[in-house]
């Protein structure tokens, strides 16, 4: 495949969401019987979120999956994004089911360059990511698995609903526990104020104080393409990395994610305007919503996050006019290079067998 010549804006312009011709298969292949041959490695990064981790692992382990095919077809890849919080007999512990890489990293390399280390790490044809702070349902790894065997350019999109940990815990112990709600997602409903004006100065007023319902306005995105503005998003910014899946050859082949991000946002939502350039199509499921455990952010957190996040959205801006790449795993193993030293980086494997061992890159 020879490189586009068009800017990603130019080609986001002319792609469509419209996945109508696929929707067949997607039917068919959550309404199956049978389980995915397909193999699945979860990238889970994580930067100390030790008061979550527990649940996290604890509902990834109690998938509805066969036993064998636990062991067999599914891995997590865990980094450790320069924490260096004790976890290991947690990670064993969930090693007991599936295949569990740890990565550990001696210093916070970023959202980037953690989720690209992890990539290369990992075996097989489907890819999730799945933040340390998503406690998923037992049928999660089932629907991603399913859709995913539906095409080889789809996007699954899961959803989320906020709560503490505390009230994740008042669920999870009750005796029929309540699945979360996708309506809570923004992607579902999200009123948008004119405080958001300080994000987007130059959209017009209309814009601001009203509800926007995204996923019944657009069919579940199938009208969302074309590089359609909807209040302040656009398609691209429906892929979050804390609950999706792609092919691993397709994430590899549009470069992974871009370093030149730094902090907290739109380092996935670039992720989501290569894919669609390069022909994916985003797919939401809202039976793959996850409770997204969380606290109140304090007042300081709030403000360096905004700052951070203002600082990506210009950088994201930019970044539409670039052509794409067309890239490999030898591409992906460089970039990481110039900010890793591969030879000293250690990948402790927990066999599913209960087996361990470790290995260079």
């Amino acid at each position: 495949m020879k490189p586009s010549t068009s800017s990603i804006r130019t080609l986001l312009l002319e792609k469509s969401n419209n996945y109508d011709h696929i929707e067949p298969k997607l039917r068919a292949a959550i309404n199956s019987d049978s389980d995915s041959n397909l193999g699945v490695s979860i990238i889970l990064p994580f930067c100390g979120e030790t008061q979550t981790l527990p649940q996290v692992l604890i509902a990834l382990q109690q998938q509805d999956l066969p036993p064998t095919f636990m062991r067999q077809k599914v891995e997590l890849v865990f980094i450790d994004d320069g924490s260096l919080s004790d976890v290991h007999d947690l990670l064993e512990g969930a090693s007991k089911y599936f295949t569990v890489k740890y990565i550990s990293l001696s210093k916070n390399k970023g959202r980037s360059i953690a989720r690209n280390i992890a990539l290369a790490n990992a075996s097989h044809e489907v890819v999730i990511f799945l933040d340390a702070d998503m406690a998923v349902q037992k049928d999660y790894l089932r629907l991603h698995l399913a859709l995913q065997a539906a095409g080889e350019n789809l996007v699954v999109v899961g959803l989320r609903e906020n709560i503490t940990p505390g009230e994740y815990r008042l669920i999870a112990d009750s005796p029929e526990p309540r699945a979360p709600n996708y309506l809570c997602d923004f992607r579902a409903e999200k009123y948008v104020s004119d405080l958001w004006q300080t994000y987007y100065p130059t959209l017009p007023d209309v814009i601001f104080n009203r509800t926007y319902h995204l996923l019944e306005q657009t069919f579940g995105f199938k009208t969302f393409g074309y590089f359609r503005q909807i209040g302040v998003w656009r398609l691209p910014s429906m892929v979050l990395t804390c609950n999706m899946s792609a092919r691993r050859e397709a994430l590899i082949a549009v470069g992974a994610f871009d370093d030149r991000f730094n902090g907290w946002g739109m380092e996935d939502v670039n992720l989501g305007t290569r894919l669609i350039a390069n022909g994916c199509y985003i797919i939401p499921h809202t039976h793959i919503t996850a409770f997204h455990l969380t606290e109140p952010l304090s007042d300081e957190a709030k403000r360096r996050r905004d700052m951070e996040h203002q600082q990506n959205l210009k950088i994201y801006e930019e970044l539409l006019d670039e052509k794409p790449c067309i890239a490999t795993m030898p591409d992906l193993q460089s970039k990481i290079a110039i900010h890793v030293d591969t030879n000293q980086l250690a990948i402790e494997i927990m066999g599913a067998s209960g087996a361990k061992s470790l290995k260079k890159n």
